[in-house]
């Protein structure tokens, strides 16, 4: 199989809150030799707009900062709240079934460190 070409993805943040204004960006080179899946995975949900007004929701200076819970309830239903037999939902309307839901990915092997400057799915255990 042909490993596709890196690709770069520019996101624009707001760095503060109280100056809703005040954007900056952040270009994020995507390395599908490293992680094919991974880098598929969030392609696809950049392409769909998931991140679109998507909040930092944990900032530690130093350290990490955290995002990737879509402000599109929807979205969030198909990625991030499936499991092997569908869900989604609270109740029978806003339930998806298991075709519309998108599943964890399995684990790569690991080949690049995360390093300061890296960007990562975060994990819940094995395959999530």
């Amino acid at each position: 199989a042909v490993t596709p070409e890196p690709f770069n993805v520019l996101l624009t943040i707001q760095v503060n809150s109280q100056k809703p204004d005040e954007l900056s960006e952040i270009e994020i080179e995507c390395r599908p030799d490293w992680a094919p899946l991974a880098t598929g995975r969030f392609r696809e949900l950049v392409e769909l707009g998931f991140y679109t007004n998507c909040p930092f929701f944990r900032v530690l200076p130093g350290f990490i900062a955290q995002f990737g819970v879509s402000s599109d309830k929807e979205l969030n239903k198909r990625w991030m709240y499936c499991d092997d037999s569908g869900g989604g939902g609270d109740d029978d309307a806003t339930a998806i079934t298991k075709e519309e839901c998108k599943l964890p990915l399995a684990d790569e092997p690991r080949i690049q460190t995360n390093e300061k400057g890296t960007l990562s799915f975060a994990t819940s255990g094995k395959n999530t």
